[in-house]
């Protein structure tokens, strides 16, 4: 997986240039990387950590990885799973009746990396943004709020809703117009 660096999300300790990245595949169910993933879990839930929290008060080993901040946005047709997917990844409950989510919601999450490059571990500051269709309609100055300094987009579709994967290419052009 490749990703790419602007200048909020390199490491606290360089200046910012533009830089790729390449993020070792399966390096997270390594024995090295259950060290990492240890300081984020508790009794098999992950840690929720605040605004003013870091998972690096809890670990020197966390401590000294450099942090690199990353904004996805999550974009798709209203019910095809982007808060659950949100939560699932937070490790939180996914609720069993669909709502529709109100406004922005913001999720920060912490995941620890492994850089092909230089070996090194990164920790990944994961701020997940999602919002809902209908939010989006009603008010047209979310997309552009949630699209700034946004450092990747993952447009969702679902399996079973064809229509979703049929109207991506307007949602593609809609977000990157």
């Amino acid at each position: 997986m490749a990703t790419t660096e602007r200048e909020n999300s390199s490491p606290k300790d360089t200046k910012g240039e533009d830089e790729v990245q390449i993020v070792l595949k399966d390096w997270q169910l390594s024995r090295e990387a259950r060290v990492y993933m240890n300081c984020l879990f508790h009794r098999k839930m992950r840690v929720q950590f605040g605004q003013l929290e870091h998972p690096g008060n809890s670990s020197s080993l966390i401590k000294k990885a450099p942090v690199y901040i990353c904004k996805l946005l999550l974009y798709g047709k209203a019910g095809v799973g982007k808060t659950s997917t949100v939560l699932k990844l937070a490790g939180r409950a996914v609720p069993a009746l669909h709502q529709e989510t109100m406004g922005i919601q913001t999720t920060t999450l912490y995941w620890p990396a492994k850089l092909a490059e230089t070996e090194g571990v990164v920790l990944l500051h994961l701020e997940l943004w999602d919002t809902g269709e209908k939010s989006l309609r009603k008010y047209d100055h979310i997309l552009p709020s949630m699209l700034s300094a946004t450092n990747g987009i993952a447009f969702c579709f679902s399996y079973t809703d064809r229509n979703s994967w049929n109207e991506l290419p307007s949602i593609i052009t809609q977000a990157t117009s």
